[in-house]
């Protein structure tokens, strides 16, 4: 984290300080360095080898002149109702209330300094599944896969998928896959927060609600898609993202050619290989036959008890997802 702005906790309550900067630094996508005082004394001496970005101070602890230096920004944790004035500019928080909602003022307040970094050393590897056959259990294996990568680290998944069947119990109060491309053309400064309101979280398992409309979906042109990815690559939060694609996403081949591995799912009835045949046909003759040399087939058993919801899927899924990727 040598190369990341510094966010500075003063607080004289030192059991407070400690564990709001424990918590606040184990925040999936925290783009500050987390430092933690509790005498003016030491966090002055900091400054004067250290810039401060954003001192995030106590009520009790606040005085004018505690933030050296120019372009930093002062947070004030707010327990009191009475009415305060400032010889500077600071913006309130309330100090009681979840680390969760302490980060997210953060974001909300920092968004400029912290725009997703393209270009990230380390991207997320992207896993793509698509298959031409329908009822593959496409979406189950997908939606696995991204638990099983979420028990190794922090991993996304993708719905592609109009009609979702994984859908959230809030869905009426969030946006879907398709919003994440307007905030990044038109709220970019704000990408990163509403990146987080649309995260639903399955221990460490992210996902994004798929399209509701496929009208939506067929207004996304494959430029914007392959902008997103990097966009969302280059936040750096991410180990593994899984895309979980449709032939009615536009530039779905450029998007698999991002992609570090592709499985299809097959069957073995003669439709299904007819249509497994032909969809290879058309990567040879659009001169993307060299995706066939990433792409994994995977011809799953038959599931006798996968008949109802996710938290009814059988363990045999996942002993057999587990036995493809050792």
């Amino acid at each position: 984290m040598l190369n990341h702005p510094i966010l500075a906790i003063y607080d004289g309550e030192g059991s407070y300080t400690a564990a709001l900067a424990g918590k606040l630094a184990q925040e999936a996508y925290m783009p500050y360095e987390i430092c933690a005082f509790t005498k003016e004394e030491a966090l002055l001496e900091y400054q004067k080898e250290h810039p401060i970005q954003v001192l995030l101070v106590s009520e009790e602890a606040y005085r004018k002149g505690l933030l050296l230096g120019e372009g930093g920004m002062i947070l004030l944790l707010r327990e009191s109702s009475k009415e305060l004035t400032y010889e500077e500019e600071v913006h309130e928080i309330p100090r009681f209330q979840s680390v969760q909602g302490i980060y997210r003022s953060i974001l909300r307040y920092c968004e400029e300094a912290i725009l997703p970094r393209e270009g990230n050393e380390h991207p997320a590897k992207l896993i793509g599944f698509f298959s031409p056959i329908k009822r593959c259990l496409q979406s189950t294996m997908a939606m696995e896969l991204g638990k099983y990568y979420g028990e190794k680290g922090k991993t996304l998944y993708l719905d592609f998928e109009c009609f979702s069947a994984w859908e959230s119990p809030f869905e009426n109060e969030s946006g879907d896959l398709t919003d994440l491309i307007y905030y990044m053309d038109c709220a970019k400064a704000q990408f990163p927060s509403r990146f987080e309101s649309l995260i639903h979280s399955n221990g460490n398992l992210d996902w994004v609600q798929g399209p509701r409309s496929f009208l939506d979906l067929d207004l996304v042109e494959k430029e914007k898609w392959l902008q997103l990815l990097r966009v969302i690559r280059g936040l750096g939060k991410y180990d593994t993202i899984i895309l979980d694609l449709c032939e009615q996403v536009q530039g779905i081949f450029q998007i698999l050619e991002e992609c570090e591995s592709i499985i299809t799912i097959e069957k073995t009835d003669p439709a299904s290989q007819i249509k497994l045949e032909r969809y290879e046909n058309l990567l040879q003759v659009t001169g993307h036959g060299n995706l066939l040399e990433k792409t994994s087939r995977w011809v799953l058993p038959a599931f006798p008890r996968l008949t109802g919801p996710e938290e009814e899927i059988p363990s045999e899924v996942r002993n057999y997802l587990i036995q493809k990727e050792q």
